[in-house]
């Protein structure tokens, strides 16, 4: 029993505890979501340099995935952050200080749970309101720049394959106007190919179809024949609808969607992505006391071994949830089960670990 005269110092060195543990937490995280950014950022720009994505959107695309890449990392960076944090207090000698103030091992799992459930809700925010927000206004993005001449897809001064195999397009200029110099289109429509020259074109973006179309103007156009023969015609105008990039034809996820939405839609995707936005908030406690549990009774002398054990732990833990997703929404597993299996060997795995003290001593 701890006397209550010492309530006042374990209230102290619980808040120092907690702020201890949340600042190397953050630490840790920021470092893992800065490598993510990286490589995400890596990955826009090559669909930049391959005409699927304008320039103008790689600032948003990095933005707007900061969310994600919290999600996925946040329960790694709480469960080592923790860990280090503890390893800290082993090397200055402060846990000896502690535990003569009054810390017992029983407190510092209270203040584990504690910080673990403020970590959830966090997550659960995150996951449920703030992810989603960002995705819907991605895709809120996507249409609006879809609707400029810089999303054509069409890089000027090369050939570019447009979509579902419909052909080849070359222009020499193109201005955000949608304006064209020195047009070429190779178009392929049920078996006839057809190519079609002109001085001058015009793209355009119909506002309520979202249908693509390049206007020719003053033109040659040569069609194949099935028979083989070549026909070559002078037109004044020539209008060809163009299929979207694919980049542009983003279909609505469940990722997206609200909670209203989600919860009415009674589909499995929507139960699978209900089990996902609660899955890393669980995640976040149960890898909290996994991590107090690691730091007391593995053996110091082999830290290497601790964040090897913990690395492992959170890998299994996050595939077997992504594995569980997928299963879900595509009626494999059953939703009432859902994620909850894995939670459950998760927190098992952290019973074991705690069971170690006992043995230890």
């Amino acid at each position: 029993m701890i006397n209550n005269t010492n309530q006042p110092a374990i209230r102290l060195l619980s808040r120092y505890l907690l702020r201890l543990w949340a600042g190397y937490a953050v630490s840790v995280t920021a470092v893992f979501v800065l490598v993510l950014m990286v490589l995400y950022s890596a990955e826009v720009l090559e669909d930049i340099a391959g005409g699927h994505v304008p320039v103008s959107m790689l600032s948003w695309q990095v933005v707007l995935y900061l969310p994600e890449a919290i999600r996925t990392v946040a329960p790694l960076g709480v469960m080592l952050g923790i860990m280090l944090a503890m390893g800290q207090l082993h090397h200055d000698g402060e846990l000896t200080i502690l535990t003569a103030a009054g810390m017992t091992p029983r407190a510092k799992m209270r203040i584990a749970l504690w910080f673990g459930m403020i970590v959830a809700v966090l997550m659960f925010l995150l996951s449920g309101w703030v992810l989603p927000a960002a995705k819907r206004y991605e895709q809120v993005l996507f249409q609006q720049t879809a609707r400029s001449a810089e999303f054509w897809g069409i890089l000027p001064g090369q050939f570019t394959g447009l979509p579902e195999d419909k052909g080849v397009i070359y222009v020499a200029e193109l201005d955000r106007e949608g304006v064209a110099n020195e047009v070429f289109v190779n178009w392929r429509q049920q078996q006839q190919e057809q190519i079609l020259t002109s001085d001058s074109g015009q793209f355009q973006l119909a506002s309520d179809t979202g249908e693509r179309s390049v206007t020719m103007h003053s033109g040659r156009r040569t069609a194949v024949a099935e028979n083989g023969s070549m026909q070559m015609l002078d037109f004044g105008k020539a209008q060809i609808r163009l299929p979207m990039p694919a980049s542009a034809q983003r279909a609505e996820q469940p990722g997206a969607w609200e909670w209203s939405r989600l919860l009415g839609a009674g589909t499995l995707p929507a139960l699978a992505e209900l089990h996902w936005r609660v899955a890393h908030a669980i995640a976040c406690i149960i890898l909290t006391m996994t991590a107090l549990f690691l730091a007391r009774y593995v053996p110091r002398k082999v830290a290497t071994l601790r964040l090897v054990i913990a690395l492992l732990i959170y890998v299994v833990y996050i595939n077997l949830l992504n594995l569980s997703q997928v299963w879900v929404a595509n009626g494999r597993l059953s939703p009432v089960i859902g994620l909850w299996w894995v939670h459950a060997l998760a927190l098992a795995v952290a019973v074991g670990l705690s069971r170690m003290r006992r043995r230890l001593a």
